[in-house]
C-alpha cells in the first residue's frame, strides 16, 4: 500500500515564501535598531586642540570632535579645563558644533596653564583630549616709585635734573626700558626720553 506525503510545492512559491521571511527579519532588525539605545563611547575624545591666541589674561582654544552619525546630532557641549599648579578651573559650554572655539578669561599674566577639553554626548562625558601647555602674554608693570628729584646747575647757564627711582614692585618677565616724561611749568605738552633699564633695583638719570 503506497503512502502519500502531500503534493510538492512549486519552486517559485518556495522562493516567494523565503523572500517574505527574509523581509520580515530585515524589518524586525530595522525596528530593533530604531528602539535600541544609542551608546556613546567615552574613548572618542576631542582632537586637534590648538591655542589660537593668547593675551595677558586670556587663552583662545579651538578643537574638533569627530563624532559620527547618529551621535553627531546629540552633542550636548564641552567642558574646558585650565590648570595652574594645584588650581583647576572648569568651564561648561553648551553647543552642538563639532568644530568649536572657546576663550578662557581671567587668567594671570605670563603664566603657564595646562589646558584640555572633554566632549559631552547624550549626557555622557568623554575622556580628556590631548593636554596642552599654554603661556599667557606679559602685562603692564606697576608704576616705578620716584625716590629723588633734584634740580641743579648743569653748567653753561643751563639747569639739570637728577631723577632716582625704584624698579616696579610687580612686573612680568623683565623690565627693558623706562620712559621719562618732563616739561617746564609753563608748557602744556610733556617731552620724554627713553632710558634702558639696569640690573639693579634703583635707577637714576641726569638730564640737562
Amino acid at each position: 500500500m503506497a503512502t502519500s506525503y502531500g503534493e510538492a510545492r512549486p519552486a517559485a512559491e518556495v522562493a516567494e515564501a523565503g523572500n517574505a521571511v527574509a523581509a520580515a527579519e530585515a524589518d524586525s532588525e530595522a525596528e530593533e535598531k530604531k528602539t535600541r539605545p544609542v551608546v556613546f563611547d567615552p574613548s572618542v575624545v576631542p582632537t586637534d586642540l590648538q591655542v589660537v591666541s593668547a593675551t595677558s589674561d586670556s587663552i583662545l582654544l579651538s578643537w574638533f570632535f569627530n563624532v559620527s552619525a547618529p551621535l553627531a546630532s546629540r552633542i550636548d557641549g564641552y567642558r574646558v579645563f585650565s590648570r595652574r599648579e594645584s588650581f583647576v578651573d572648569i568651564k561648561t559650554i553648551v553647543t552642538g558644533n563639532r568644530h568649536a572655539k572657546f576663550e578662557i578669561k581671567g587668567l594671570l599674566p605670563y603664566t603657564e596653564y595646562r589646558v584640555f577639553v572633554r566632549g559631552i554626548v547624550a549626557g555622557v562625558e568623554s575622556r580628556d583630549s590631548e593636554h596642552l601647555v599654554a603661556l599667557t602674554d606679559v602685562a603692564r608693570p606697576t608704576a616705578p616709585r620716584i625716590e629723588n628729584v633734584t634740580c641743579y646747575d648743569g653748567g653753561g647757564g643751563r639747569a639739570a635734573i637728577y631723577v632716582q627711582w625704584r624698579r616696579p614692585g610687580t612686573f612680568y618677565r623683565s623690565v627693558d626700558y623706562y620712559k621719562i616724561f618732563f616739561r617746564a611749568e609753563e608748557d602744556l605738552i610733556f617731552s620724554n626720553m627713553m632710558v634702558q633699564a639696569g640690573s639693579g633695583v634703583d635707577q637714576k638719570v641726569r638730564y640737562s
